[in-house]
């Protein structure tokens, strides 16, 4: 009996671990023109090498990333391309979601997310946040499908969360950063945005609930 009862402990330890970890994310790749799109509804993107034309320069691939990446920017100066909105549809409507941008960052390269186009956040240059490293992340135990822009250069970018709307959308705003905190140069480089759902706090409270059960009937045992 005292066999089962640890077994059944344990079993409701991993369950209450995975949810307070949430599901695992989901990566969405940029498809220009399909699910992401300029905000003021312009032309925003060329296969141009031209890093003066005030356009995105769609880059497929980019290094090791197995997607298209959208980069602006040239050394020592930024590019004034457009704020673009990237659109994460087939979510459940009222349902919260953890959402993730890729880009690739660190003190020369940097960018702007968020959740609104009035709510662009810096990220990476020489004092913005840098994200987490995807260098040596195991795809399969982090991405749905093992799909993932896993590679030495991107980083993974935490950006909050947000409510999936009536459509079952959510939308994240990018631009390139314009704080001028790199040390060499301004490139910004987009890799894409990512979701995972957000635990439910009552499977978590449920969970809790039948641990502290569980706890108390082998202290009982043992007595």
């Amino acid at each position: 009996m005292r066999k089962f009862t640890l077994f059944l402990i344990a079993v409701v330890v991993l369950l209450a671990v995975q949810n307070v970890k949430g599901d695992l994310i989901t990566f969405v790749k940029i498809n220009p023109d399909v699910n992401t799109e300029a905000v003021d509804g312009g032309s925003f993107w060329s296969t141009s090498t031209s890093e003066s034309d005030g356009l995105w320069r769609l880059r497929e691939p980019f290094i090791s990333y197995d997607s298209c990446l959208l980069a602006g920017g040239a050394d020592g100066n930024d590019e004034d391309v457009p704020v673009l909105a990237t659109t994460i549809s087939g979510l459940a409507f009222g349902v919260s979601y953890n959402i993730y941008g890729y880009a690739v960052v660190n003190d020369r390269w940097d960018i702007q997310f968020g959740l609104s186009d009035a709510g662009l956040v810096d990220y990476g240059g020489s004092t913005g946040d840098m994200g987490t490293s995807l260098s040596g992340v195991d795809p399969s135990t982090h991405f749905t499908g093992g799909i993932g822009p896993v590679d030495d250069y991107g980083c993974e970018i935490s950006l909050g969360i947000a409510v999936a709307d009536v459509n079952g959308e959510i939308k994240v705003y990018v631009n390139e950063s314009t704080a001028s905190t790199c040390t060499i140069d301004s490139r910004t480089v987009y890799g894409g945005v990512g979701y995972s759902v957000v635990p439910e706090p009552s499977v978590l409270a449920l969970l809790v609930s039948g641990l502290i059960g569980l706890l108390c009937y082998a202290w009982r045992k043992r007595k």
